[in-house]
């Protein structure tokens, strides 16, 4: 009965099946990763192919210190309330961003953290600037293939949630 249930379960989630699927097969999703390790003598000859393999352009935006709004018609705020339910809704199972803090932190501190944040998004919105270090955001290179080839990198890039939150209330 318990196998049953099990199979129920996952068989309901894509990533269930997924996992089953490749059992089955006898593909271990984790040794792709380590023979891609294993083929480098140290860290640092891994991390200088991976980072000759990625080319990231990043962009700056100069702030506009005492800039002010000519036409404040289209200006928006959000509700304490809004941003603290925002905060809740982060997944504690995605990685941190650039600031390294999780998001269950952020989840559990939501009631504390949701009125310095409306203050720093009403601020942003208001002059026209997002804060530079809501801009800088972790490059994680991820295997697409498998056998794994180091050409065949596929990058996600960690952004802060303070950042995804505020996209999201504009959105």
């Amino acid at each position: 009965k318990a196998k049953v249930l099990w199979a129920r379960k996952q068989k309901q989630s894509t990533q269930g099946l997924w996992k089953i699927a490749k059992k089955l097969s006898g593909k271990e999703t984790k040794s792709g990763l380590m023979s891609l390790i294993l083929q480098f003598d140290s860290p640092q000859a891994l991390a200088e192919k991976i980072a000759e393999s990625m080319h990231t352009n990043a962009c700056q935006t100069k702030n506009e210190e005492g800039a002010h709004l000519e036409d404040d018609s289209w200006y928006i705020s959000f509700s304490e309330k809004e941003i603290t339910e925002q905060l809740r809704t982060l997944s504690p199972k995605k990685a941190s961003g650039s600031d390294l803090i999780p998001n269950r932190v952020y989840a559990i501190l939501a009631p504390f953290i949701a009125a310095p944040l409306k203050k720093i998004y009403d601020a942003s919105i208001f002059l026209r600037y997002f804060p530079t270090d809501w801009k800088k955001g972790l490059v994680v290179p991820l295997l697409k293939t498998n056998p794994p080839l180091l050409t065949k990198l596929r990058t996600i890039t960690l952004l802060p949630s303070p950042s995804k939150i505020l996209e999201r209330l504009i959105l």
